[in-house]
């Protein structure tokens, strides 16, 4: 089996046959190279907008694209907000990355200002190597009020995982299905696996994240899991449009299914599917406080480990990056810069516990939550996005890939979802 540290080193070299002598910028600039397209692009830029840095920085948009920026040459960018945090000590470890000032991490009572979770990831041989920009609350399932009352499914905040299926086969024949799932956008599906992982074994959860060379994928969670999902896509009612529908369907689709054409009661979705909803609930002719409902992915009994589970976009420092690269990374780190993108455009978590936003209702608890350090009770720990800790087993060709073709595997037939686990196990533990 390959180390995470091998397989980051194969993932940023492959992008480079395309990029000819590197990414592209202002000349004079300082380049900072995103992930985001879109409105999210739009709400950056007016972050640096408020900052005054709009005219001496320029911004790159790679999308998917975004490990070519740490791939170096003459024209990369000094600046990266890498959406793949888990990466950032292995970078380090390759001499890839600059380390940054500790004093970003502190408050001015030199107190951390970041949850733990972040330290684990972001720091290298005692020295931090990037600082969190953009949270993410992984564990969310947004519902659409009308929908459940009307259809009779009840209130998803008040059930377990142990709920889902059966609500999957109350809603049979009717026009309306429980889920709405985005598998065309692989991270969407990878989310729900991961949220099911931990709620079957949080302990497992922990150790495939951590990747040590002895970590196998046949473990009885990995199963459970997989079982979990495979018992909904045998269910032709389960998902809308059926498994089929759900392999096209992009993240934004999926939340205009719930709650513009009301053809599902609700979808699992990361905070910033916020502007989407509002939008969504518009379009549709009624008000987001009226019908959006948002609970916490659950259990999968009343006493069961609750899954807990962050992301994000963390800035890091490229080798090529100066002090004018660090005094742009510093002013992005202050507690005030993401208050124009939370404010204005919504669906922003702040990681930086001393962010003092007025959150909407939708997104309250998961910045309450956020803001505070892992509960005493570990079945509330939270934990970080587990396919962004595992390199490039966690992405389109690994983790996605495979359970694209769990699902295609399982698609209507109970019969299938055991060799289709089979089949998924052995496909992980091939890495």
């Amino acid at each position: 089996m390959l180390t995470r540290r091998a397989l980051v080193q194969m993932a940023l070299v492959a992008p480079l046959a395309g990029c000819g002598a590197g990414v592209l910028g202002t000349p004079g600039t300082v380049r900072i190279a995103v992930s985001w397209s879109g409105s999210e692009l739009v709400a950056f830029r007016t972050v640096l907008d408020a900052l005054r840095l709009s005219h001496s920085v320029d911004v790159i948009p790679l999308g998917d694209e975004i490990e070519t920026a740490l791939t170096g040459g003459r024209s990369a960018p000094e600046l990266v907000m890498l959406p793949q945090a888990g990466w950032v000590r292995d970078l380090a470890e390759l001499g890839r990355l600059r380390d940054v000032p500790e004093s970003l991490w502190l408050d001015e009572a030199n107190q951390p200002s970041y949850s733990p979770v972040w330290a684990d990831l972001l720091y290298y041989d005692g020295r931090p190597y990037g600082v969190p920009f953009k949270a993410s609350d992984k564990s969310m399932v947004w519902f659409d009020r009308q929908s459940a009352a009307e259809s009779g499914v009840g209130t998803p905040a008040l059930w377990t995982l142990d709920h889902w299926l059966d609500r999957i086969e109350f809603l049979a024949g009717k026009d309306q299905r429980l889920l709405a799932l985005a598998a065309a956008d692989g991270w969407a599906l990878t989310d729900l696996f991961e949220n099911l992982l931990y709620a079957q074994n949080p302990d497992t959860y922990a150790a495939l994240a951590e990747r040590g060379e002895a970590v196998t994928w046949e473990k009885d969670a990995v199963r459970g899991a997989l079982t979990l999902l495979g018992s909904w896509a045998a269910n032709s009612e389960a998902f809308a449009g059926g498994v089929g529908t759900s392999l096209t369907m992009q993240f934004s689709d999926a939340v205009r299914e719930v709650f513009e054409r009301k053809r599902a009661v609700m979808v699992v979705a990361p905070d910033f599917a916020e502007p989407v909803v509002r939008k969504a609930v518009a379009d549709s002719g009624r008000k987001p406080a009226d019908v959006v409902g948002v609970t916490a992915f659950p259990g999968i009994g009343r006493d069961g480990p609750r899954p807990r589970i962050v992301g994000g976009d963390v800035l890091v420092l490229t080798r090529s990056a100066d002090d004018r690269a660090g005094r742009v990374l510093a002013a992005l780190a202050a507690p005030s810069a993401p208050l124009p993108w939370i404010n204005r455009f919504h669906g922003f978590l702040a990681p930086n516990a001393h962010t003092d936003a007025a959150y909407s209702p939708f997104l309250r608890p998961s910045a309450q939550r956020l803001r505070e350090t892992a509960a005493s009770d570990p079945r509330d720990e939270t934990v970080f996005d587990l396919s962004d800790r595992i390199g490039p087993l966690g992405g389109r060709n690994g983790l996605w890939r495979i359970l694209t073709e769990f699902l295609i595997a399982v698609d209507g037939e109970p019969s299938r979802i055991g060799p289709a686990v089979d089949d998924a196990v052995a496909a992980l533990d091939r890495w």
